[in-house]
C-alpha cells in the first residue's frame, strides 16, 4: 500500500494546499469552459461556410470537428 509522507511540509503549508485545491479545480474548469466555447464558435463559423470555402482552407465538411480539436486529439 502506498502512503504519502507530508512530514517535510509544515502544517501551514498543508493547510494552504488543502484550501487551494478547490480553487485550482474551479479555475481549471473555467479555462476549459472558455476554450470549449471558443471551439464551439469556430465549429459554427466553419459550418456556415460553403463547401467551396472549406476546400480553400483544405478541409471537408465532415472534418470540421476534427480540424477544430486537432490540437487536443491526434487522429
Amino acid at each position: 500500500m502506498a502512503s504519502v509522507d507530508f512530514s517535510h511540509q509544515s502544517l501551514w503549508a498543508q493547510i494552504r494546499h488543502a484550501l487551494a485545491v478547490p480553487f485550482i479545480a474551479i479555475g481549471n474548469f473555467m479555462v476549459q469552459a472558455m476554450n470549449a466555447n471558443g471551439r464551439l464558435d469556430q465549429i459554427e463559423r466553419l459550418q456556415a461556410m460553403s463547401d467551396e470555402d472549406l476546400a480553400k482552407i483544405g478541409i471537408r465538411r465532415t472534418e470540421i470537428v476534427t480540424y477544430v480539436f486537432r490540437d487536443r486529439f491526434s487522429v
